[in-house]
């Protein structure tokens, strides 16, 4: 903004006293006329009934203070990778009241700049012990201090990217980043449905969070098994929508994982490699989907024994890649073990049939 601009916004939101034009002008000056900035000074003012001289001295008190949070987090902001100390102190200010008087709220503040910052959906932030009145009370404090804005609805939130940014410089501040991308990976894991046709609207919402979540790298135990969990339920979804390749991309990696983790033996890396086989089969290659599936059917002969039900599925999963790629005789004698085989229990079971 110009100048004259800034101090047009300013005295629509604000009473200024004559005698802070002065401070008026440094205080603008310093925010380097960034329109948002200034309605986050003008909301966190008119919140604490502070005058502007007040403000500016608050906000020049600690250099350091936001040296420290000008991290490297904020060196691929692309637009704002120029941003003055501060510019950044000014979030820092109302992040630090929040704290102070709503703990819950930083809480959601933070789990959400780790989300897509845009349409995050209302129960996606409800915890277990959220109702109402509570979440309402936690989210009022981000609303009148401009964190967010809520949609139409009333439904679905959004901030602004140096909001995010700055929320995030403020976590590694205080040494909380990792905690909270765990928390924002677990928060979407957890609601994430598996990605079945009757869940496909709900998917659909909350896959840019997915997505969001799954570029950060954790090591925590709990956060991997969440990590696995979410990628496979987002690999259905793919799959009912027949997107093949992206299929292939998250089945390889839970894959990967889950031998490293697990071990080649593991019941969870058989079903992996299972998946895999038949992610290659729906992209058409047959034999690399072979390969995979005369391993998991070796496997589960010598874990679970040849008249197991997950052997005999393995087995017949590999005799209809035998027919995919001509080999009828090589399907034909699978397909008679696994009749065969199925008759034990009782010629009449369903799958016998």
């Amino acid at each position: 903004m110009t100048a004259s601009e800034a101090k047009a916004l300013v005295y629509r939101k604000l009473h200024v006293e004559e005698a802070e034009a002065a401070a008026l002008s440094s205080l603008l000056d310093r925010l380097e006329y960034l329109p948002l900035a200034i309605t986050q000074a003008i909301a966190f003012m008119s919140e604490n009934e502070c005058g502007v001289a007040e403000y500016f001295d608050l906000l020049t008190k600690s250099e350091d203070e936001s040296i420290k949070l000008l991290s490297t987090e904020l060196e691929d902001g692309r637009r704002y990778s120029q941003i003055a100390h501060s510019v950044i102190n000014t979030w820092r200010l109302s992040i630090d009241l929040i704290k102070e008087r709503e703990p819950r709220a930083t809480e959601l503040l933070s789990v959400m700049c780790f989300l897509n910052r845009q349409s995050i959906p209302r129960p996606l932030l409800l915890g277990e012990e959220d109702d109402g009145v509570d979440f309402t009370k936690a989210l009022a404090p981000l609303k009148a201090l401009r964190f967010i804005v809520t949609d139409k609805s009333g439904q679905g939130f959004a901030m602004h990217r140096l909001v995010q940014l700055s929320t995030k410089a403020w976590l590694a501040a205080h040494d909380e980043t990792e905690v909270y991308k765990e928390r924002a990976l677990e928060t979407v894991s957890e609601a994430f449905p598996l990605g079945e046709h009757k869940n496909r609207a709900l998917c659909q919402q909350l896959l840019p969070h997915a997505e969001a979540v799954l570029t950060y790298e954790l090591n925590d135990g709990s956060s991997s098994a969440c990590r696995t969990k979410l990628l496979g339920n987002i690999s259905r979804f793919y799959s009912e929508r027949g997107q093949y390749k992206s299929v292939f991309t998250l089945e390889k990696e839970i894959y990967e994982k889950t031998v490293k983790e697990k071990g080649e033996e593991h019941p969870s890396t058989l079903l992996a490699m299972g998946n895999l086989a038949a992610t290659y089969s729906d992209l058409g290659e047959a034999q690399e989907a072979k390969k995979l599936k005369v391993q998991v059917l070796e496997l589960r002969k010598k874990i679970l024994g040849e008249e197991h039900p997950d052997t005999l599925l393995a087995m017949g999963n590999l005799a209809k890649t035998n027919s995919d790629l001509g080999k009828a005789q090589e399907a034909k004698k699978l397909k008679v073990q696994v009749l065969e085989l199925k008759k034990i229990p009782s010629k009449k079971h369903p799958d016998t049939f």
